[in-house]
């Protein structure tokens, strides 16, 4: 807090001079006082001296030492290269190969923020062929996303996939029914690789499935690297600086069983036929189906036919009528998007595709697998003469307990935040009677539940095939001479039907009401309790010890023999565990506190 010029300089107000600069310790290795580290006080002054920040000043341009610069750049730039040769040795076969690259330069503004393209490649080569009534094609593209990275977070976004495409068609007139028919089969094969930078099929430095509470400082290799993950820290800190650069010092970060294999198959097979009714061509019949399967979706195989009328009163007009069923298949970035987008106060937020689906965990129910005894037992604790068994809060809030067993039976649990009036910091079922749910929303107001939709939210089914069935009638004709009318009319009806980015993990708020009794919780001015998570790492299922009865945590022998829990048991069970001697909520009736 003291001013510091170079003494060399006659300035007023000069106080400390270069002679005066402590020296200090420096731990971390990051060329910055911390606090607690040791100096020497070269002035005897009682406080640390910093060197002459005033003479120092640099521009960072590279604010994270990845050596890419994370300043915003403006510059467009775009070059784009293609080559085509055709072979047509006579008209019965022809063979055409093309290629073609690009290479782009631009700012691209998504959902989780602006990203700058800075050098992104894409080559693309493609053979097709005809001979007489058969055709087939071979298509390959593939990208590299170059020096790609975001503003936010500065993150390197790395994409090398690629695509893989083969069709045979052929076609051929039945002459006795007037008809034309076409049929084919084809195959897609998408290769993604990003090395966890935008789907989760690598290493990322995040922990994606939310475990390294648990594995972190158990002193063994969780990732295989031939070393206990542990001790990173030299301070014995589970934070601080390797190889320069901060980290989490408790590793368990990017294990392999985090990661997925997203490479799919798609395979497809069929036809068309288009046949002249009454012996003219003013009346059409068209029939069309294709079947096609999908190995990373447990759909078995999807059938989609299509059916059309076409009438031609004249050489200038139509009337058609169609219905088609269509199927939109989720793409890798849909199913398996893994994108660190920030963080918010204890929680990192991730933009992530929904392969699996979500399930919360509820009253009765084995959690995420789980296979433990969840159950909810009124919250109380027993008196110091083993006497009584006193449930929380005063004589006139009673009521928050009555039928509370039967009120939460099936709820969902969620993660009570630290600072409420009543059991802080763990995760305990929703309470329909003080608490409903809140959704927010990327763009809008977000959702406010009632009790009912609050105590019934469904689980987050995984992302199907999106199903599209449509009807359509159209009419193309002239008006006059010289003016063309077309008129469509359509219907079309969605299954399984594609969102766009929806929070999966609600929030939690309270219940407000009148005088009257009647509920006046607002979406404007809301008071959160707490948040839905979407996995039960270190919670120790099934939460609140205050609920259950059980030591969940482990915390009972910690405190046993300094409170006497372990002289005496309170409710004859056997057991000197006895509810009320963990969780340290504590209620005293005769003061009323």
């Amino acid at each position: 807090g003291e001013p510091f010029i170079d003494c060399g300089v006659d300035d007023e107000g000069e106080t400390i001079c270069e002679t005066d600069i402590d020296n200090w310790q420096d731990s971390f290795g990051n060329g910055i006082k911390d606090p607690n580290e040791e100096y020497t006080d070269t002035n005897n002054d009682g406080l640390y001296n910093a060197p002459d920040i005033i003479d120092n000043y640099k521009v960072v341009l590279d604010t994270n030492g990845d050596g890419m610069d994370d300043y915003p750049d403006f510059e467009i730039d775009n070059r784009k290269v293609e080559f085509r040769i055709d072979y047509d040795p006579n008209p019965d076969f022809n063979m055409t190969l093309q290629t073609g690259y690009s290479w782009t330069k631009t700012n691209q503004v998504t959902g989780t923020g602006r990203y700058i393209a800075d050098g992104f490649e894409y080559r693309f080569y493609q053979l097709r062929s005809r001979y007489k009534n058969w055709f087939s094609q071979f298509y390959m593209n593939e990208s590299f996303s170059g020096d790609t990275r975001g503003y936010n977070l500065g993150n390197r976004i790395i994409d090398k996939s690629k695509n893989y495409a083969f069709q045979i068609q052929n076609n051929f007139d039945l002459k006795s029914m007037n008809t034309k028919f076409v049929w084919g089969m084809d195959y897609f094969r998408t290769d993604p690789f990003t090395n966890g930078t935008i789907i989760n099929d690598g290493p990322n430095g995040y922990d994606n499935d939310g475990d390294n509470v648990i594995i972190a400082w158990n002193e063994l290799d969780d990732d295989g690297d031939g070393e206990a993950d542990d001790p990173y820290c030299p301070d014995g800190e589970k934070t601080g600086f390797r190889n320069g650069k901060y980290w989490e010092c408790g590793e368990g970060i990017d294990e392999p069983d985090e990661f997925i294999d997203p490479q799919s198959n798609e395979y497809g097979i069929y036809y068309q036929t288009t046949t002249e009714l009454f012996g003219t061509s003013r009346y059409e019949f068209i029939t069309a189906a294709r079947l096609d399967y999908h190995d990373l979706l447990d759909e078995g195989l999807l059938f989609a036919p299509k059916l059309g009328f076409i009438y031609k009163p004249d050489s200038k007009s139509s009337m058609r009528f169609t219905y088609g069923k269509a199927y939109n298949t989720p793409n890798s970035i849909s199913l398996f998007t893994d994108l660190f987008v920030g963080k918010s106060s204890i929680f990192e937020i991730y933009l992530r595709g929904n392969y699996d689906g979500t399930d919360y965990c509820r009253v009765g129910l084995p959690c995420l697998g789980e296979n433990y005894p969840t159950s909810v037992a009124t919250p109380g604790f027993y008196a110091d003469d083993n006497s009584t068994f006193y449930t929380f809060g005063p004589p006139e809030n009673i009521t928050y307990f009555k039928n509370y067993p039967e009120r939460v039976a099936g709820a969902p649990y969620y993660f009570q935040f630290d600072g409420n009036d009543l059991f802080s910091g763990d995760n305990i079922p929703l309470d329909t009677l003080k608490n409903v749910i809140f959704v927010p929303e990327l763009n809008g107001d977000g959702v406010l539940y009632s009790a009912e939709e609050s105590m019934n939210i469904p689980d987050v089914d995984p992302i199907r095939t999106e199903k599209i069935q449509t009807v359509e009638f159209g009419y193309k004709g002239f008006l006059g001479n010289r003016t063309h009318f077309s008129l469509d009319y359509y219907l079309s009806y969605y299954e399984d039907f594609f969102s766009p980015p929806t929070i999966i993990t609600p929030l939690i708020v309270s219940r407000i009401f009148d005088e009257n009794g009647n509920d006046i919780t607002d979406i404007d001015n809301l008071d959160v309790q707490g948040i839905m998570t979407i996995n039960d790492a270190a919670t120790y299922p099934p939460y609140a010890t205050a609920f259950n009865g059980i030591d969940d945590d482990d915390d009972w022998a910690k405190w046993a023999e300094d409170f006497g829990w372990d002289q005496d048991d309170k409710d004859g069970d056997g057991n000197f565990a006895d509810p009320g001697e963990w969780g340290f909520i504590v209620y005293d009736y005769d003061d009323g506190s």
